[in-house]
Protein backbone atom coordinates (compact mmCIF):
# COMPACT_ATOMS: atom_id res chain seq x y z
CA UNK A 1 0.00 0.00 0.00
CA UNK A 2 1.25 3.43 -1.17
CA UNK A 3 2.04 5.94 1.77
CA UNK A 4 -0.88 8.57 2.54
CA UNK A 5 1.28 11.51 2.70
CA UNK A 6 4.73 12.60 0.79
CA UNK A 7 8.03 12.84 3.04
CA UNK A 8 9.32 16.23 2.89
CA UNK A 9 13.44 16.65 3.15
CA UNK A 10 14.20 19.05 5.83
CA UNK A 11 15.07 22.20 3.44
CA UNK A 12 11.44 22.44 2.21
CA UNK A 13 9.84 21.42 5.49
CA UNK A 14 11.46 24.53 6.94
CA UNK A 15 10.04 26.51 3.71
CA UNK A 16 6.51 25.02 3.27
CA UNK A 17 5.57 24.64 7.16
CA UNK A 18 7.91 26.35 9.76
CA UNK A 19 8.45 29.78 7.59
CA UNK A 20 5.18 30.55 7.22
CA UNK A 21 3.53 29.52 10.99
CA UNK A 22 6.46 31.74 11.94
CA UNK A 23 5.24 34.42 10.30
CA UNK A 24 1.70 34.00 11.55
CA UNK A 25 2.30 33.35 14.47
CA UNK A 26 5.03 36.73 14.68
CA UNK A 27 2.02 38.89 12.83
CA UNK A 28 -0.51 38.20 15.37
CA UNK A 29 1.91 39.03 18.45
CA UNK A 30 2.85 42.18 17.00
CA UNK A 31 -1.00 43.13 16.28
CA UNK A 32 -2.70 41.40 19.18
CA UNK A 33 0.33 42.41 21.53
CA UNK A 34 -0.04 46.07 21.13
CA UNK A 35 -3.83 45.64 21.87
CA UNK A 36 -3.04 43.93 25.09
CA UNK A 37 -0.69 46.96 25.99
CA UNK A 38 -3.23 49.21 25.33
CA UNK A 39 -5.98 47.27 27.14
CA UNK A 40 -3.83 46.91 30.13
CA UNK A 41 -2.89 50.84 30.24
CA UNK A 42 -6.94 51.63 30.01
CA UNK A 43 -7.55 49.58 33.25
CA UNK A 44 -4.43 50.33 35.22
CA UNK A 45 -2.58 47.05 34.52
CA UNK A 46 1.07 45.85 34.23
CA UNK A 47 1.86 46.17 30.54
CA UNK A 48 4.57 44.42 30.37
CA UNK A 49 2.53 41.61 32.20
CA UNK A 50 0.00 41.59 29.80
CA UNK A 51 2.26 41.48 26.73
CA UNK A 52 3.96 38.87 28.19
CA UNK A 53 0.61 36.89 29.19
CA UNK A 54 -0.29 37.41 25.82
CA UNK A 55 2.44 35.65 24.51
CA UNK A 56 2.38 32.59 26.73
CA UNK A 57 -1.30 32.11 25.99
CA UNK A 58 -0.48 32.38 22.30
CA UNK A 59 2.23 29.62 22.63
CA UNK A 60 0.06 27.35 25.37
CA UNK A 61 -2.84 27.78 22.52
CA UNK A 62 -0.99 25.70 20.06
CA UNK A 63 -1.54 22.21 21.96
CA UNK A 64 -4.72 22.66 20.66
CA UNK A 65 -4.33 24.04 17.43
CA UNK A 66 -6.19 22.28 14.55
CA UNK A 67 -3.43 22.70 12.25
CA UNK A 68 -0.48 22.21 14.81
CA UNK A 69 -2.48 18.84 15.43
CA UNK A 70 -2.55 17.83 11.55
CA UNK A 71 0.81 18.42 10.98
CA UNK A 72 2.00 16.92 14.20
CA UNK A 73 -0.32 13.45 13.25
CA UNK A 74 0.86 13.06 9.96
CA UNK A 75 4.20 12.20 10.67
CA UNK A 76 3.50 9.68 12.91
CA UNK A 77 0.94 6.51 13.03
CA UNK A 78 -2.00 8.67 14.59
CA UNK A 79 -3.53 9.92 11.31
CA UNK A 80 -7.16 9.59 11.46
CA UNK A 81 -7.08 10.41 14.77
CA UNK A 82 -6.46 14.16 15.32
CA UNK A 83 -9.74 14.50 17.09
CA UNK A 84 -8.55 12.12 19.70
CA UNK A 85 -5.27 13.92 20.59
CA UNK A 86 -7.74 17.32 20.50
CA UNK A 87 -9.91 15.73 23.33
CA UNK A 88 -6.70 14.08 25.23
CA UNK A 89 -4.93 17.57 25.21
CA UNK A 90 -7.95 19.90 25.92
CA UNK A 91 -7.93 19.30 29.80
CA UNK A 92 -4.39 19.78 30.06
CA UNK A 93 -4.83 23.04 28.14
CA UNK A 94 -7.51 24.24 29.94
CA UNK A 95 -5.82 23.62 33.04
CA UNK A 96 -2.65 25.63 31.88
CA UNK A 97 -4.67 28.33 31.17
CA UNK A 98 -6.58 28.48 34.57
CA UNK A 99 -2.35 28.11 36.45
CA UNK A 100 -1.52 31.20 33.81
CA UNK A 101 -4.11 33.11 34.70
CA UNK A 102 -3.72 32.54 38.62
CA UNK A 103 -0.11 32.99 38.33
CA UNK A 104 -0.70 36.40 36.17
CA UNK A 105 -3.23 37.47 38.75
CA UNK A 106 -0.40 36.81 41.83
CA UNK A 107 2.26 38.77 39.79
CA UNK A 108 -0.09 41.86 39.39
CA UNK A 109 -1.52 41.68 42.71
CA UNK A 110 0.32 40.24 44.91
CA UNK A 111 3.77 40.56 44.09
CA UNK A 112 3.94 43.23 41.77
CA UNK A 113 7.68 44.28 42.39
CA UNK A 114 8.45 40.92 40.69
CA UNK A 115 7.84 42.77 37.06
CA UNK A 116 10.21 44.93 35.67
CA UNK A 117 9.24 48.87 34.52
Amino acid sequence: MPPRFRVLDSKKYLQVVILPKLLYHFLSMCYFGNLQVVAAKQLQLSPVLMAAMNSTSGVMSKMISPQNVTTGVSTSTLVGKEGLIVARTFKHSLFLAVLLGLLVMAQQYLIPWIIPH
